[in-house]
């Protein structure tokens, strides 16, 4: 067996932790700018107001950290299953169902937000008129 092997499980956890919280860190700082790229862009407002982008791109964000520190958990039970292959295997597929799982409520949690961000919005704008 190879070493790459017996870290399989680690080695896995650990990159997709990394790339989930490189990715959710500036969400969550508020440091992307409005664009249709980069964020969680889940209503038409997302891109029309500050007042919607940045709250629903910190929640969006801070779930992607969440998920990516789970994932890094996981990493260190990787580490105590050293040279077993199918645990290796094993927490991949966990891995995998937790990014999964995670995603979707992520999506359903910040897209609700970001709709009632959106009608507090234009309630604001009628009363101003």
């Amino acid at each position: 067996m190879y070493a790459f092997e017996n870290l399989l499980g680690f080695i896995g956890s650990i990159f997709m932790a990394l790339i989930l919280i490189c990715a959710g860190l500036p969400l969550l700082n508020g440091l992307i700018k409005k664009n249709p790229f980069y964020g969680y862009y889940l209503s038409k407002d997302g891109l029309n107001h500050d007042t919607v982008w940045y709250p629903v791109n910190r929640k969006g964000g801070l779930h992607l950290v969440v998920i990516g520190s789970f994932l890094a958990l996981n990493a260190l039970v990787a580490l105590y299953f050293f040279r077993n292959l199918e645990a290796q295997l094993m927490i991949i597929r966990i891995n995998l169902y937790l990014v999964g799982i995670g995603l979707i409520y992520s999506v359903i949690r910040t897209a609700s937000y970001s709709q009632k961000l959106s009608l507090m919005t234009h309630k604001t704008k009628k009363r101003q008129t």
